[in-house]
């Protein structure tokens, strides 16, 4: 894995945790929401 793709991985994580962290913010059907799923899934990828 590269610098550039662990670093990517990183930032993921992070938006990731911050997205679970304030879930509360973000009601399901909003587009925040959505896109926080979206990267969760990202983050899930081999």
């Amino acid at each position: 894995m590269t610098h550039l793709e662990s670093s990517e991985m990183d930032a993921l994580k992070r938006i990731k945790t911050f997205g679970e962290t304030h879930a509360a913010d973000f009601p399901a059907e909003s587009l925040g929401a959505q896109q926080f799923a979206v990267v969760a899934a990202a983050g899930e990828q081999p």
